[in-house]
């Protein structure tokens, strides 16, 4: 099942960040983009967990995270993006 939201707003701007390696070897980081909406995923019954993915409207995914259930993923969501219950829509498996 997935649960989708859109961002309204980034609570914690600059949270999420990559790194990579430039061609000298140094370490290069730089903060990922605001997502437009996010994106809960359960897990399958022999898989627990769920990821939050965050996509732009493009459909880029600028950012993951796993979350050991439902509940730690929507706290997550709501601790940065401020998302209350009535935010999200359901998309069930087909």
């Amino acid at each position: 099942m997935k649960y989708i939201a859109r961002v309204k707003q980034v609570l914690v701007p600059g949270l999420h960040q990559w790194a990579r390696r430039d061609s000298a070897g140094q370490l290069q980081e730089s903060v990922m983009p605001s997502p437009d909406y996010v994106v809960i995923e359960t897990g399958e019954e022999d898989s627990p967990g769920c990821m939050i993915y965050r996509f732009r409207d493009d459909g880029t995914c600028v950012g993951d995270t796993w979350h050991e259930n439902l509940a730690a993923a929507r706290h997550r969501a709501q601790y940065e993006y401020g998302f209350t219950d009535s935010d999200w829509s359901i998309q069930k498996d087909a």
